[in-house]
């Protein structure tokens, strides 16, 4: 007899603010994961434009326009983050066996043939 009394309780709507609040921690956490995506995207274009330029210079090292040549070869690698990215620069200059900035003139003295770079924003 008790059993006849119950009533199925109406939950109209119920499923409709748990899926809200369900959409609202996925979509968080998607957004999340695609962002983090983007960032070693970044890191990756920047890591391989810095090995690819370290590498360009290093074989046109006796070039008398390395600094230049290098930067433009460098940016041609960036997929267009250093337009996207206002800090970028790419920053190239003549450095000694101990990897000391000797300034950026487009020849390289006598005994100092290493070209470093540093694209980063960091490394200023």
């Amino acid at each position: 007899m008790l059993l006849a009394t119950y009533r199925k309780r109406e939950r109209n709507g119920a499923t409709a603010v748990e899926l809200a609040a369900v959409i609202v921690v996925f979509s968080m956490l998607m957004f999340g994961i695609l962002e983090y995506c983007m960032i070693v995207f970044t890191m990756n274009v920047v890591e391989n434009g810095a090995r690819e330029g370290a590498r360009y210079a290093v074989v046109n090292s006796s070039d008398t326009t390395v600094v230049t040549d290098t930067q433009a070869y460098v940016l041609s690698l960036m997929d267009g983050l250093n337009v996207t990215d206002a800090p970028y620069a790419c920053n190239i200059y003549l450095a000694d066996s101990t990897g000391a900035n000797i300034g950026s003139a487009a020849t390289p003295s006598s005994g100092s043939t290493s070209v470093a770079m540093c694209p980063s924003p960091m490394c200023r």
